[in-house]
């Protein structure tokens, strides 16, 4: 496998993006979400939506292998995580990873910790990644979600 490559998004790579959350989410997280839940998450990662989120400020990374996106992660306020996907044929091979320590160093300085409100199928991604479960399961907006904090 080539060279994983982190960088910043470019606003014209908004439907790869799409496509990579859709599916994944499609594949793995939306099953234990009520129709609320998926419909809240698929209206949050409308391409329009992602692109004025980074156009306000937020972190939008992106990993790429032969030029294709295999991964991406999204920082709201220099300390939440609120997107964070790698591609089904990509997991497990340190991708994730790679993108949380370049969003982390994106952050550093502006911030002391992350948190994410991880869904149920990512709660042992981010205990792996260094992230403690800092609340119980919650569901808002048909959303399911255990908040989790990394002090950095």
């Amino acid at each position: 496998m080539s060279d994983l490559v982190v960088e910043e998004f470019n606003p014209s790579e908004v439907n790869e993006i799409y496509n990579l959350i859709r599916e994944t989410f499609d594949e793995f997280v939306g099953k234990d979400y009520s129709l609320q839940g998926q419909n809240t998450f698929y209206d949050f990662i409308e391409p329009e939506k992602i692109v004025s989120r980074f156009q306000d400020g937020n972190l939008i990374l992106v990993g790429k292998i032969d030029h294709e996106i295999v991964g991406m992660i999204e920082v709201r306020d220099n300390n939440h995580i609120c997107l964070f996907f790698v591609g089904k044929d990509y997991q497990g091979q340190s991708i994730g990873k790679r993108l949380l320590q370049s969003a982390v160093e994106s952050v550093k300085g502006k911030t002391t910790s992350l948190e994410a409100n991880a869904s149920p199928y990512s709660e042992k991604i981010y205990f792996a990644l260094g992230f403690k479960k800092v609340g119980e399961l919650e569901e808002r907006d048909g959303i399911k979600f255990v908040p989790m904090k990394m002090v950095l």
